[in-house]
């Protein structure tokens, strides 16, 4: 495993434009032979709940997980629970269970 820098790329507050990327491949087929421009809109988690509230809903969980439903990182590594985690490896600055990866929220009417 090559020694994987966790750093942040992005703010984590949104200013007034998007964030543009230029990707080759594609998100279905990575090995396309074409470049992919994506306009990513970063929302804080506060945004996402204030959202819901102004809207009239009423939050009736929220919840954060070590763990993602999918391998962001190549070097990520799938446990026996079939999620995707950080690796627990001693060269990482964080380890498994260290961050929140994925969180659920349930709102009602």
């Amino acid at each position: 495993m090559a020694e994987p820098a966790l750093r942040l790329l992005y703010p984590y507050f949104h200013g007034p434009e998007p964030v543009r990327e230029e990707k080759a491949g594609c998100y279905s087929t990575p090995e396309a032979p074409i470049t992919s421009v994506e306009h990513v809109w970063l929302h804080t988690v506060s945004d996402l709940i204030n959202a819901l509230v102004r809207a009239g809903l009423r939050i009736t969980a929220f919840d954060e997980y070590p763990f993602m439903g999918w391998r962001f990182f190549p070097w990520m590594e799938r446990g026996a629970d079939g999620w995707w985690h950080l690796p627990d490896d001693p060269r990482l600055p964080l380890g498994r269970g260290s961050l929140p990866l994925m969180f659920s929220l349930k709102a009602t009417a």
